[in-house]
């Protein structure tokens, strides 16, 4: 199929789908096709999976701020503390994690233990 009627076929598609359950599947499905598809919709979801990036390397950048506050404070951070911290998600639950790293006196008081 010619690829600008590919484009106009999903976007009547997404139309027929909008306000069903179904259109967020259609949307997410069209996101990662090759095909330059140019709806509002499509294009929401590309930025909604950047942002989705995005807030997921602040995460992991903070996570390792966290192991990096408690080492240079002369804690030892042994495998399972990093690997907790690491698999941490939610930028409160981080916050929280480096506030605690500066006060306590063993990595793994962190996690209340």
């Amino acid at each position: 199929m010619d690829p600008d009627e590919a484009v106009i076929y999903a976007e009547y598609v997404e139309a027929g789908l909008s306000g069903s359950e179904a259109v967020e599947i259609w949307r997410k499905l069209m996101s990662t096709m090759t095909i330059f598809f140019r709806s509002a919709a499509a294009q929401r979801v590309r930025e909604e999976g950047r942002e989705e990036g995005r807030e997921e390397g602040r995460e992991e950048e903070r996570a390792h701020t966290v192991l990096m506050v408690l080492e240079r404070r002369g804690l030892e951070v042994s495998d399972a503390v990093r690997e907790r911290v690491l698999s941490c998600q939610g930028s409160e639950e981080l916050g929280a994690l480096l506030d605690r790293a500066w006060e306590v006196t063993r990595a793994q008081d962190l996690f209340g233990g």
